[in-house]
């Protein structure tokens, strides 16, 4: 989100292409919200993990100036993943942890989830002054698919039913 509009308006098109990804994002991540409510997944937080490693996809799409319509869809294709997240695993949350420790486990998924955030804020500006947003970016989507994946090879998350 810190690098992308500028790769857009330098690389893709112009500021048009950024405003058109973003919506292409907010339609996958309905769509996939919608998705997850009409699927059950046997193994839902394994499923979850999977489909948001494709949040990877747009970032080296960005980083290697793909073109835009190949951005644009693989960015829709990333928020689907998320939205497809975001409500199976809240559901595999409330299922699974008790109530009386529900909010604690709440409070550290949001957490560990959002704390980073801010320190990419500062630091990718940097970064891409210093080696170009290509190194960023591509630092990001390893860490992201890398994360993801990493995840799915839990043995708890794929026996979780």
């Amino acid at each position: 989100m810190t690098l992308g509009p500028a790769v857009a308006v330098q690389r893709l098109g112009g500021g048009t292409t950024w405003v058109v990804l973003l919506q292409a994002g907010a339609v996958g991540f309905l769509l996939g919200a919608l998705l997850a409510d009409r699927v059950s997944p046997r193994r839902p937080v394994l499923t979850a993990n999977l489909g948001l490693a494709t949040y990877a996809l747009p970032l080296v799409l960005l980083a290697v100036a793909a073109p835009a319509p190949v951005t644009i869809a693989a960015y829709g294709l990333a928020q689907a993943g998320l939205g497809f997240l975001s409500p199976v695993w809240q559901t595999a949350v409330q299922r699974a942890v008790p109530a009386h420790a529900l909010a604690r486990v709440t409070s550290y998924d949001w957490l560990l989830s959002l704390a980073a955030m801010p320190l990419g804020y500062a630091l990718a500006p940097l970064a891409a002054s210093a080696w170009g947003p290509e190194v960023p970016l591509l630092a990001a989507a390893a860490v992201v698919g890398g994360c993801c994946l990493g995840t799915a090879l839990v043995p708890g998350v794929r026996r979780f039913t």
